[in-house]
Parts: C-alpha cells; sequence; structure tokens
C-alpha cells in the first residue's frame, strides 16, 4: 500500500493527537500542525515512540501567512496530501 499523507491541525493534544495516533498505528504518514512548538515536540516524540512515523510543522490557523508557509513547507518535504484533518481551533 501506497503510504497517505494526513496533516492534523491541532494534533498535539487531545482529539487531534489520538486521531493522528489512530491513523499512525494504521500506517498513515503523520504531520502533526502545532501552533506551540514545545508541545508539538512532545506529542512527537510519543507517537514515534510507539513507530509511528510522525513530522511536525509549525503553524497558526488564525494567521493566514503561517497556514501558507506550512503548507509550502510541507509539500516541499512531501510533494502531496492526501487526507487533511482540520482539528485545530480559533
Amino acid at each position: 500500500m501506497k503510504d497517505k499523507i494526513v496533516l492534523i491541525t491541532g494534533a498535539n493534544k487531545s482529539i487531534g493527537f489520538e486521531t493522528a495516533r489512530q491513523l499512525g498505528l494504521r500506517g498513515y504518514r503523520i504531520w502533526l500542525a502545532c501552533r506551540d512548538k514545545a508541545r508539538g515536540q512532545a506529542a512527537l516524540a510519543k507517537l514515534v515512540a510507539e513507530g509511528i512515523e510522525t513530522r511536525i510543522v509549525e503553524r497558526d490557523v488564525s494567521q493566514l501567512s503561517s497556514v501558507q508557509a506550512a503548507a509550502q513547507y510541507m509539500f516541499k518535504e512531501e510533494g502531496q496530501l492526501d487526507i487533511l484533518i482540520n482539528n485545530a481551533g480559533i
């Protein structure tokens, strides 16, 4: 199966984190989009410890420039996005 790339906003805690975990355990490649870098790194470490292929991108959904920069970075790294889960609150 070809890897599916998933970007989840607000993925460093609660529903976003568990969604990342569940999809990661099913073989999806996970991108955590987090506003708080330290919390994002902590979430990333937990997922990687479970063997989940995970990357992080810093972004703030309330700032268009942040969203655009994150999208450009992710597409530069991956070249595609299969699933977007917009879980972040404003």
